[in-house]
């Protein structure tokens, strides 16, 4: 897993070994800098503003913040209680105040609240697969927010489906609205999805499955309507 800071000239890549910082320069090339041995990381993303960088570890349960200068560790979260039982992905808000975490093994999405000014985070919200209505997020396997900022899409690799979830920009929280599973009405592609994003001018949604069972991964493109969707199953 691999990011990179808004004006390219950071890439952080994450794995087994913790996480590393390479320099990035006019040409593409990447020169090592430094590393940290902060646990098997799942997914690593820098914050929009270039402050922070965050990091999942599906095997050890935690969000860890780190200073992206010297990935000193500023904070860790941890436990199932937390919504991060098998944390696996990572989105954030663009204006850097919301984090959108998966718990693959909880079937959760979890949101958590940065205080910009301390850079603290707290938890807002857990939504949990098969309560309050929400479905298709049975291992949760890709969280992205449209580029509006006014849904949260999650893949459910178990569900094989997608989860559509409205957002409230202002406190971060989210509303179960919609799921589209594969093979019913009408929909295909979407055998076990790892892998979900957004075209920058929200119009379409494309989403990556790797296939099981004797049916072949696929990539697939919905049209993201800006209405508010209805329920479907």
């Amino acid at each position: 897993n691999l990011t990179a800071s808004e004006d390219g000239s950071q890439v952080f890549t994450a794995g087994a070994d913790g996480v590393a910082r390479w320099q990035r320069d006019t040409i593409g090339e990447l020169t090592f800098q430094d590393n940290a041995n902060v646990g098997n990381i799942s997914e690593v993303v820098v914050s929009n503003d270039g402050s922070l960088l965050y990091a999942v570890s599906a095997s050890g349960d935690s969000l860890q913040v780190l200073n992206p200068t010297d990935l000193s560790v500023q904070q860790t979260i941890s436990g199932i209680n937390n919504g991060l039982d098998g944390a696996s992905d990572i989105a954030l808000s663009s204006d850097d105040r919301f984090l959108y975490v998966t718990g693959q093994d909880g079937n959760t999405v979890t949101v958590f609240e940065r205080d910009l000014t301390t850079n603290g985070l707290s938890r807002v919200q857990t939504l949990n697969n098969g309560a309050d209505g929400v479905r298709g997020v049975n291992e949760p396997s890709d969280v992205t927010l449209t580029a509006d900022g006014a849904y949260v899409l999650v893949t459910g690799q178990a569900s094989n489906a997608i989860s559509v979830f409205d957002r409230n920009a202002a406190d971060g929280t989210l509303i179960f609205v919609q799921v589209l599973r594969d093979n019913i009405s009408g929909v295909q592609g979407l055998r076990a999805p790892n892998a979900n994003d957004t075209a920058q001018d929200n119009g379409h949604t494309f989403v990556g499955s790797t296939g099981n069972s004797g049916e072949i991964g696929s990539l697939v493109t919905f049209n993201t309507d800006t209405a508010l969707p209805e329920p479907t199953q």
